[in-house]
């Protein structure tokens, strides 16, 4: 959060994103090429597939945070309705992901190259974690804080 703005928006983060986001609708739009290796609805759905994994993990990996979250309270019989609603999520978006990879006329290409864009993206993310991370520990921010407890609204 910048200094300016205590307390309200990340105007830096926000600001990199409105560029890069620009950088790529321009390049989409007049670099087709560039785009041949991209297979951006794989992607997008293999995410959707990660967010329904750890809503299906959550009660059981992060006990204390889930045990303060007003979702403990919904349960169908012992299982946490958290964890159906991920599997569910899993499942929608798992077979998603494969009809994806089957069909390349709805998703786009589907080639080795394709598949290593996909991989890439992961391990983008990934590596920058790690780097924001030394970073920040080397200014004596704990950034592994931010993911310890859910922000109350």
């Amino acid at each position: 959060v910048e200094k300016r703005y205590p307390d309200t928006i990340p105007v830096t983060a926000v600001t990199i994103y409105m560029v890069l986001t620009e950088v790529g609708l321009v390049l989409s739009v007049y670099a087709g090429v560039i785009f041949e290796f991209l297979n951006i609805t794989l992607v997008l759905v293999s995410l959707h597939a990660f967010v329904g994994l750890a809503a299906l993990m959550l009660p059981y990996i992060r006990k204390q945070m889930y045990s303060n979250s007003i979702l403990a309270r919904y349960k169908l019989g012992k299982v946490p309705a958290i964890s159906l609603l991920g599997a569910a999520n899993l499942i929608l978006f798992g077979f998603l992901d494969y009809f994806s990879l089957l069909n390349p006329a709805v998703s786009g290409p589907t080639g080795l190259s394709a598949i290593g864009a996909l991989i890439g993206i992961f391990l983008l993310g990934v590596v920058s974690y790690f780097l924001v991370t030394r970073y920040y520990n080397s200014k004596g921010i704990d950034v592994s804080l931010a993911f310890k407890e859910i922000p109350p609204e």
